[in-house]
């Protein structure tokens, strides 16, 4: 049975804002890949509902609070899994359409845009946790959390450990690896999670590291 049934009219419109902000947000990544792709509001109104149920529940088993990762990686999957966006191109190809024919072109739709764009808004929504302590919440607004990371490094640490952004000439990286398994095999927000987990003790160690080998101010010799 699907338990996202109607909520009244204060929780519709608490939706709706949600699916219009993720909406921007997948727009944001799109025009930073310069792809252009359709994005369904109906999908993504459905990513919303089922990710705030899926975060309520867990806030109800865990009652000293969610992790930020969570909240992020559950309504990442949720993109991945429902698909709100199609006809998936990339720009430079939509210019040379008549080029190319529609038969050609065909062969140059993103048929992985869903699994692409689940890891960029991921990373997305990490920066702005690392920068500004925001995350979404279900109920409507964000959530704050203070953090001590440091959003140079932790690009630093996305682009070696996922070969983030998009590039295609670094095939078998972790980044491409994560699109085929969220397409081909069982993955649920669980890996998710783990993997924006990676990323933020990846950063922290190498901020901790950097700190220790910093060079350390001349002191006056009396």
């Amino acid at each position: 049975m699907d338990n996202c049934l109607p909520e009244g009219v204060e929780g519709e419109e608490v939706i709706w804002t949600q699916a219009q902000n993720l909406r921007i947000i997948m727009q944001d990544c799109l025009a930073e890949l310069a792809i252009q792709g359709r994005i369904s509001m109906a999908v993504t109104l459905d990513v919303i509902r089922r990710w705030r149920r899926d975060v309520l529940r867990l806030e109800d088993g865990q009652p000293k609070g969610v992790h930020p990762v969570k909240y992020i990686a559950y309504q990442v999957f949720w993109i991945r899994k429902l698909k709100p966006v199609s006809d998936a191109y990339r720009i430079s190809d939509l210019k040379q359409r008549e080029a190319l024919g529609d038969r050609v072109l065909a062969t140059r739709e993103i048929i992985t845009i869903n699994e692409r764009l689940a890891v960029h808004v991921a990373v997305k929504s990490l920066r702005r946790w690392a920068t500004t302590g925001k995350y979404p919440l279900p109920k409507g607004g964000d959530g704050e959390q203070w953090t001590p990371l440091d959003v140079t490094i932790l690009d630093e640490h996305l682009h070696e450990y996922l070969k983030f952004p998009d590039q295609p000439e670094r095939k078998g990286s972790t980044y491409e690896n994560l699109i085929y398994n969220q397409r081909f095999r069982t993955f649920g927000p669980h890996h998710l999670s783990h993997i924006l987990d990676q990323a933020v003790f990846g950063t922290l160690r190498e901020q901790a590291f950097r700190s220790a080998h910093a060079p350390q101010p001349a002191q006056d010799v009396p």
